[in-house]
Order: structure tokens, then sequence, then C-alpha cells
């Protein structure tokens, strides 16, 4: 647009001279009227005018010829950009047929399980694969060992062997348990005549440890229908090459199934030299693949290592170029004149105010925002200005909300940063073990103390209700249980001892503890919290004091004579009392 710019001031520049000439004419006709009484000619006036208008014409037109070239230029880099979207079009439908194919297959590892199943299982969802994908004509499962566990077929056997050969061959890189999808080259099936391919996915489990893999081998004839329909233009084409240059998939299917190569066409020859996998930069005109002078781009695909390659007949291609070439060429000459004219009149008072509210706009991005805009100018330039300040204005305002939210934010971040910090001092600095139990999803938080109460690392068994019922005794579990239910039923506060296995194995006498903290408007539990104590030492110590007691009664009650308490020496037990008495 700027060369534009140059030739209409070039054509109001012409128009300029041709009226200080029409005037200074003017002031000579009348001299030789005054002095000679004749009559004012008017023909060179006429001839002048049509001189100067003639030259400004001439001028437009080398001007116009420059602008065609340069919109020329212009338009053939947006042909270029078009072609690219077309082949990128064409690239992804391809690109979606093979990823359709991977997805199936992966979803049927992820929704069977695959490497748990029995054989006939295996056997069983690989026939259904079948069913499902008319593209597969066989599949099998590998195990990590790259034996095979399981296959189906639509050929006979012999042709099945013939395909776990080819599985050997199958890419599998230096690591199996890295394998990503993955898929061989092309090749021609000797009986069918029909492009195939075999691809293959990881099989893993839960964790991502790799398992085995699923393989199947897919006819490529699909592709071919896919090449048919899509259109590019109203006489282009489309065809997929691989990176040898062989053609894989175009409306005729004789040349492919001829096993043509390709490599001579430019954009073919493009891609093979290409190894950064990167889209043309722009669209080139070339012989293609019909012999026939064309503008054609490659665009490769993500997986496999194919490109698909779109081919527009040049005259179609630069059809709507010409069209707007002829089309900006005649508008420059039936328009040149009256935006000069008129230009040159509203461009002055126009300039000014836009002028001057860029120049405001340029020091409030530079800092002053308190700036007002000039109000002067027309009623859009003004009301222009008005707008840009109360938009300045509602921007100052919110930068001082802004800033006091932040301090806000700043502020409720170091109470909550020292809240935790508190918190976590307290559960390291306490013996007791917490948990915080949600009743309606089974969720509960057990603290790193216990975790190391029974023995085992933070975190080391799942977070739920289930796990603490895993650890119960099991003559205890019933009343822990009940005592449980009753907290979350009735609002009973918790309170019970019970005993858990340790990781050791051994079992451990816990004082558990706890109450209900949260309810929902309903009046439902929804938060119960407490804390377990390890009393295994006391109820040890308990439960000898007991045996010794037993003993000593026994033995007491077996003597001749009666026994009494007030017998005890200093520091002696009754056991100790009995053992003396019976040595007297």
């Amino acid at each position: 647009y700027n060369s534009r710019n140059k030739g209409i001031f070039s054509l109001i520049y012409g128009f300029s001279q041709a009226e200080g000439i029409l005037h200074q004419e003017n002031d000579g006709k009348l001299m030789k009227s005054a002095t000679k009484s004749s009559p004012k000619p008017r023909s060179l006036s006429s001839t002048l005018a049509l001189a100067l208008f003639s030259l400004s014409a001439v001028l437009l037109l080398l001007y116009a010829g420059m602008d065609i070239l340069s919109d020329f230029k212009i338009q053939e880099t947006v042909l270029s950009r078009r072609q690219q979207v077309i082949a990128q079009e064409a690239a992804r439908t391809v690109n979606n047929f093979i990823n359709e194919n991977f997805s199936i297959l992966e979803t049927a590892i992820w929704l069977t399980d695959l490497d748990k199943a029995p054989g006939h299982e295996q056997r069983k969802i690989l026939q259904s694969l079948l069913g499902l994908r008319p593209a597969f004509r066989q599949v099998v499962l590998l195990n990590d060992h790259n034996q095979v566990l399981a296959r189906a077929s639509r050929l006979s056997t012999g042709a099945s062997e013939q395909f776990i050969a080819r599985v050997d061959d199958h890419p599998a890189g230096q690591n199996d348990a890295q394998i990503e999808r993955t898929i061989s080259p092309v090749y021609i099936d000797p009986l069918t005549s029909e492009p195939m391919a075999t691809m293959g996915v990881p099989v893993t489990d839960v964790f991502g440890d790799f398992k085995g893999k699923l393989i199947a081998e897919i006819n490529l004839k699909a592709m071919w229908d896919l090449v048919e329909q899509l259109k590019v233009g109203e006489a282009g084409c489309m065809y997929v090459c691989d990176r040898k240059g062989s053609l894989l998939a175009f409306k005729d299917t004789a040349r492919v199934l001829k096993g043509e190569n390709l490599s001579h066409i430019k954009a073919v020859a493009d891609f093979i030299q290409d190894r950064s996998r990167g889209v043309s930069n722009a669209a080139t005109r070339h012989e293609g693949i019909q012999g026939t002078t064309v503008v054609g781009m490659y665009t490769p695909l993500e997986m496999p290592d194919w490109a698909v390659i779109t081919e527009l007949p040049w005259k179609e291609a630069y059809r709507e170029t010409l069209l707007d070439i002829a089309v900006a060429a005649g508008m420059a000459l039936a328009l040149a004149v009256l935006v000069g004219i008129v230009g040159l009149f509203i461009s002055r008072r126009l300039a000014a105010p836009v002028i001057g509210l860029t120049e405001t706009a340029t020091r409030i991005a530079a800092g002053e925002i308190d700036l007002q805009a000039s109000l002067r100018g027309s009623k859009e330039v003004a009301g222009l200005a008005v707008a840009f300040n109360s938009m300045t204005t509602q921007l100052h305002q919110s930068l001082k909300d802004l800033e006091l939210r932040f301090g806000d934010l700043k502020q409720a971040e170091e109470a909550l940063r020292i809240s935790e910090e508190r918190l976590r001092l307290a559960l390291e600095g306490t013996s007791d073990g917490i948990w915080d139990w949600d009743p309606r999803t089974g969720h509960v938080y057990f603290s790193p103390r216990y975790y190391t109460m029974l023995g085992y690392e933070p975190d080391e068994f799942p977070h739920t209700f289930e796990s603490w019922r895993r650890l119960l005794h099991p003559d205890d579990a019933e009343a822990a249980e009940q005592a449980a239910r009753n907290t979350v039923e009735e609002n009973i506060p918790f309170d019970v001892e019970f005993r858990c296995r340790a990781k050791d194995g051994q079992w451990r006498w816990i004082l558990a503890r706890g109450k209900v903290v949260e309810t929902d408007r309903e009046g439902r539990s929804v938060r119960v919290t407490g804390s377990h104590v390890d009393i295994t030492e006391s109820k040890q110590a308990e439960e000898a004091l007991r045996r010794e007691k037993h003993f000593a009664d026994t033995l007491i009650d077996g003597m001749p004579g009666p026994v009494s308490y007030t017998h005890l020496r200093a520091h002696e037990t009754v056991l100790d009392l009995v053992c003396r008495l019976l040595l007297e």
C-alpha cells in the first residue's frame, strides 16, 4: 500500500502543477484581452489540461505496472499459503487415517487388560479387532520377548505364517520398554497386489512397564479411497509418497501397483532431501505427476515417514491472481483522480487530530498514564478521544485496584505460609498419629507419624478407610468398625482400643480417639478427625501385672496358713512375699 500511496501523491502533485499553469495562462490571456481586446482563447488551456492529464495518466500507468508486479509477487505468496493449507488438510486426512488405526489398537489394550487376559480371551479380542476394522487383515500379540501369545487372521495358515515372519522385522528400537507407535515400510502383497504395512503399539501395565506389542497388518487400500475423495481445486490432484519417492496412493491405482518412483518430480525430490521434516516454504511451479505444469507442495506426516503432495494446474492456480490484477488496474485508473482530488482536501483536516491522538497514546504507553487526549477535530475523532480518555481512566483505576489486591494477596499468602509451618511443626513434634476421614468418599489423611508408629514409611499404604480396616486385628475389627459407624451416624465421640498389624507382623495396641468436626446442611457427618496413640507398652505392663497377681493369688490360696499383705517388706512384691514364705 505504500507504493500505491506514492502513486496517488504523484498524481495529486501533477494536478497541482496543472492548476498552477492554468492560473498563469488565465492571467496572460486577461492581459492580452486588455491590450488587444480580443476574445479569450480556450483551446490552449484545454489542450494543456489534457496534456497534463495525459502525462499523469502515463505516470499512473507506469506506477500501475510496478504495482501489478508487486501484487503478483504478493498474490504468489498468498497462493503458496493457500496451497499449503490445502496440502496440510490433505495430510491431516491421511494422518487421521493412520492415527485412527493406532487408536483402535491402543483402545483395545486399554479397555481389555490384554496382557493379563487368558489365551482364549486374547484370541477373541484379536478376532473382534478384525471385525471392527476391515482394514486390519491380521493381528498378532507378542510378549516382551517377541514370542507370539495370540493371533487372528483373515488369511490361510501359510499366509499368516509369512506375516509372523515379517513381524520379526518390525521396528523395535534399542529398548522395548521405550517403544512408542511404529509402522513398517509399505510393501505390495503378492496375492492381492495391494499396498500393505504393519503397525504396532506397545502393551503396558498400569505402571507403564512394557509387557509386549500388539501388531496389525493394515491394508492401505482404504487410504486410496480417501485420496480419491479429496479434491484439490477443480482439476488438481493429490498423492502420497514415502521417503524413497515410491508412490503409495493416487487416484490412478495402476501406477501405485506398478511401484512407480516419483523422485524426479521437484516436490517429491524436495521431500526426500529435507531431512528436517519441515514443510516447504513456498509452492513451486514444476512438471507434475500427470506431465503438466502445476503449482505443487508437499506436507510430511507426523508418522509414518510419508508426505502428501498436492498439485494444482498453474492456470487454475493463478486464475484468481490474474483476475485480481486486472480488477486492481481498472480500479486504480478509475479511482485515481477521485482519490487524488478528495484526498488532497480531507487528508490535512483529518491527519492533525489523528496524529495528536497517536502522540498521546505513545506518551501514555511510555508511562504518562494521567495524560488525557485532546477533544479537537471532527465528531468521530472527538468521540474516539472521549472513549480513549475513558479507557485510560479505567485502566488507571484498574492498576490501583490490582495493586491493592496484590498487597492483600501477599499478606494472605504469608499468613497461610506461617499457618502451614506451624501445623507442620506441631505434627512433627507430637508422638501421636493424626487422621482426618471423609466418610462420604472413604478418603483418610494419615500423618507421617501415623505410618512410622507401625513401622511403615510415610504414604506406604493408600489413604483410605479400607487401608485402616485391613490393619485391624480380627478380634477387634467388629468393635472398632461399630464405634466408627456410631461416630458417623450418631455423632458419638470415637474412643476405642484395638490392635493394628505393624509392618514387621507384630500387633500393636492403639488408642484411637476422634470426633465429628464438620457436617453438611442435613446434619450428616462429612469430616471426622482424631488421633492414634501407641499404648502397646502400657498394655504389656498391665498384662504382666495381671499374670503376676493371678500367680500370687494361686500360691496364697494353696498355703496352709493365712498370709497378710502386711507381711510385705520394703520394695517387695506379692510374688516375692510368697516365695519368701515358701522358703521359710
